[in-house]
């Protein structure tokens, strides 16, 4: 018999020719002819199943697209009408663009000050016709383009009060701007927000009409009148 040595972490055995017995020798050829040759996939030589993986594969391919254009659509719908009632109350429109959020009640009581630094609140400012509230600020660029067409229509025989709020600002600036912008209407200050954000105002300008006995008509957020034409349009319509 051959000795075991081991070389490079392996063991070879190494064992003399002349111990090799005839059956040692025919076993080794066979194995030697039968090494490169197929081995039979089933008993009796039948072809081996057929794999389902591929096609379970695609069914779940398939199954993961279907769910993902399904979660797209709901999201896509979901989206739009998101949008839309934002849209909606932006512009006034819709059922009552949101308005039915507002605590008017709660509102009418919020403090404000006026330029003389005396406290006042909406229901101070109540009268006989609609009031029309806009709320800007010295540092709001779209503002300050906006009040001019405030001032005329509040000079243009426009059916309704007019009132200014300016929201967290200073109130020299605030004066400097309302100066520039021709304001002669009455302007209160909102110093801490919370009348900006008892009327649901995210962004500045934010304009709205309330009938005498402070029931919110309509809201126009987010966005600046263009032009006389569209404030006049906007106050006719709920007026």
């Amino acid at each position: 018999m051959g000795v075991a040595t081991r070389s490079g972490g392996t063991v070879e055995g190494v064992m003399d020719p002349s111990d090799e017995t005839p059956d040692d020798a025919a076993a080794a050829e066979a194995g030697q002819a039968g090494a490169g040759a197929p081995t039979p996939a089933g008993a009796g030589g039948e072809p081996p199943a057929p794999r389902r993986r591929r096609r379970l594969d695609a069914r779940t391919l398939a199954i993961c697209v279907c769910v993902a254009l399904v979660a797209a659509i709901v999201a896509g719908l979901a989206a739009s009408a998101l949008t839309g009632s934002d849209d909606d109350a932006a512009n006034g429109d819709g059922d009552d663009g949101g308005i039915h959020l507002i605590d008017t009640k709660a509102l009418l009581a919020i403090e404000l000050t006026t330029v003389a630094g005396k406290p006042t609140t909406l229901a101070d400012h109540l009268g006989d016709r609609p009031i029309l509230v806009n709320l800007w600020a010295s540092n709001c660029t779209p503002c300050i383009k906006e009040l001019p067409l405030l001032e005329a229509a509040s000079k243009g025989g426009a059916a309704v009060d007019f009132l200014g709020v300016d929201v967290v600002d200073q109130l020299d600036k605030a004066k400097v701007m309302a100066s520039r912008a021709g304001v002669t209407y009455p302007w209160v200050q909102d110093p801490q927000g919370d009348f900006g954000n008892a009327v649901r105002a995210s962004t500045i300008p934010a304009t709205y009409l309330f009938d005498t006995d402070g029931t919110l008509l309509a809201s126009k957020v987010d966005t600046a009148f263009k032009s006389q034409a569209e404030l006049q349009k906007w106050i006719d319509a709920y007026t």
